[in-house]
C-alpha cells in the first residue's frame, strides 16, 4: 500500500492547473498508490470538481481548509 499525502497551496488562476492536478492524481494511481489525500489550502477554484470521480471511489481523500494559519498548514501531512 502506497499513500501520498499532497497540500494544495497553488492559486488556481490558471486553466492548465486543474489539469496537471489531474494528471498528478491520474499517474500515482496508475502506479500502484492507494490513497491520495490532498488538502486544498483556499485555492480560487477547489479541485474536488476535478477530481470527484476518484473521491468518490475513494482513491482520493479531499480536504477543503479554506484560510488556514501557517501553524495548520504545517500540521496537515
Amino acid at each position: 500500500m502506497c499513500v501520498v499525502c499532497l497540500n494544495i497551496i497553488v492559486q488556481a488562476t490558471r486553466s492548465y492547473e486543474h489539469y496537471d492536478i489531474r494528471e498528478f492524481v491520474d499517474y500515482h494511481l496508475k502506479i500502484g498508490t492507494s490513497v491520495i489525500y490532498m488538502f486544498d489550502d483556499d485555492s480560487t477554484t477547489p479541485f474536488n470538481s476535478t477530481l470527484h470521480d476518484h473521491i468518490n471511489t475513494g482513491a482520493v481523500h479531499y480536504t477543503f481548509i479554506g484560510k488556514s494559519s501557517d501553524r495548520e498548514r504545517n500540521l496537515l501531512c
